[in-house]
Parts: structure tokens; sequence; C-alpha cells
């Protein structure tokens, strides 16, 4: 699979060895059809189980009726963006744990993601060997609204 002028194929890559079997449910919310996909894949075949939603809108109905382990976000999309959407799981007083996904390294929005409980952040394009050990990282720490006042 061609991303961002990078050569991937997740079948020629062995994901094996990330294999965990598990009941934890990760929330995609990606406008872009191809990452959303890749990540899907490579989420699914360590063990995961995945929903994805192509706006925030869509994210927010579905965390509202859904537990979620935790979101990966990407932050610019079109009607809202990742920031604005972390925002409103925040004062809805969701704490799951969130990974922003960016193509453009903001400062502002890195430092207003973290203040906000983002764990972590993947720059587009990321290498996918790197996806299920962040995962794996982000699943064992929890956000509370105490640890960010």
């Amino acid at each position: 699979m061609a991303l961002l002028g990078k050569q991937t194929s997740v079948r020629s890559k062995p994901l094996h060895r990330y294999h965990v079997i598990s009941m934890h449910r990760i929330l995609i919310l990606e406008d872009e059809v191809g990452f959303q996909l890749l990540l899907t894949e490579i989420l699914t075949r360590a063990g995961y189980q995945v929903v994805s939603a192509h706006s925030g809108l869509e994210a927010l109905q579905y965390v509202a009726n859904q537990k979620v382990d935790l979101l990966i976000i990407d932050n610019r999309m079109p009607g809202m963006t990742g920031l604005e959407f972390l925002k409103l799981l925040r004062a809805a007083e969701d704490w799951s744990p969130v990974i922003v996904m960016t193509a453009y390294a903001d400062v502002p929005v890195v430092v207003e993601s973290m203040r906000l409980g983002a764990l972590d952040f993947l720059v587009k394009p990321f290498d996918i060997e790197t996806v299920v050990p962040l995962v794996e990282h982000c699943l064992q720490k929890p956000v509370s609204p105490q640890a960010l006042a």
C-alpha cells in the first residue's frame, strides 16, 4: 500500500510478535480512508477490536453510547479538528486515553493536546512498526482529571 509516497505493506511485515489477543476497543477518528484502513488492519491483526469514525461528531456519538479503551484521532479534519474533538470529549468527562495523529508538528496544538490529556502523537507518515507498541504503552497509562489539574 502506498502511504504518502512511501511503499508499505502490512501483509509483508509480520506483526505476530505483537499479537496480543485483546478485548480492548480502539476508536480511530480519521477522515482519510487510506490511513483509517491502514490503522484498522494493523490493530485488528494485533488482536484489538477496532471501530472507526470519519468525523468528530460521529465519534462523539459513538463514545456517548459505547465504551472505548483508546482513541486515535487525526488533528486536521473538516468540520471539527482533533483538538476541538478532544475538548468536547473531556467536557463530557470522558477520560479515555488519546493518541493524536498529525501531519503537521504544530507546537501549540501539541501543548494544548497534552494539556487536555493526549498521551502521545503519531506524526504522518509514521513507521507502521511503531503503532502497536505505542498503543500498548498508552493503554497502560490511565488519564484522569486530577492528573490534568
